[in-house]
């Protein structure tokens, strides 16, 4: 498990996701549609379980944010929780001079997602690659970057 990974889940106090087949991070998601047998899979930078057994998705941003790659992961969260998956946060690890970047492409996503969906996306957060909060989508609804 990257170090990352093991801060976050000493952070938040996560239990490892067992049985996923690809990688110690547990970030892992493969879902099989029954009538086709057809499948769909994503990889996260990593996962955990909650207190409550709830999912914890975890995306290391070590760069600059790029908005085509983060929407692609607001993309997947959609299907996920569409397919059932309970995920009661997301939690992004990164640098603190891009995490204003970030916040504005996921608030950006979150207005349009809402206006066109009613499937609930779950809480955002944000912390430095030290483990230090920098933002969460609770306190940031208004955020106008």
């Amino acid at each position: 498990m990257k170090a990352s990974m093991r801060m976050v889940h000493n952070r938040l106090g996560l239990r490892p996701r067992i049985g996923q087949s690809c990688g110690a991070d547990g970030g892992c998601f493969k879902y099989v549609d029954s009538a086709t047998n057809r499948c769909i899979e994503f990889q996260w930078d990593g996962a955990g379980i909650d207190r409550f057994g709830k999912v914890v998705l975890i995306e290391e941003e070590e760069s600059q944010p790029n908005q085509m790659h983060i929407h692609a992961h607001l993309a997947r969260i959609i299907l996920m929780v569409g397919m059932g998956e309970n995920i009661s946060k997301v939690v992004w690890v990164v640098r603190e001079e891009d995490v204003d970047e970030l916040v504005k492409i996921v608030e950006t996503w979150k207005i349009f997602h809402s206006r066109i969906s009613t499937i609930k996306l779950p809480p955002f957060y944000y912390l430095s690659p030290d483990g230090y909060f920098l933002y969460d989508s609770d306190k940031v609804k208004n955020y106008g970057g």
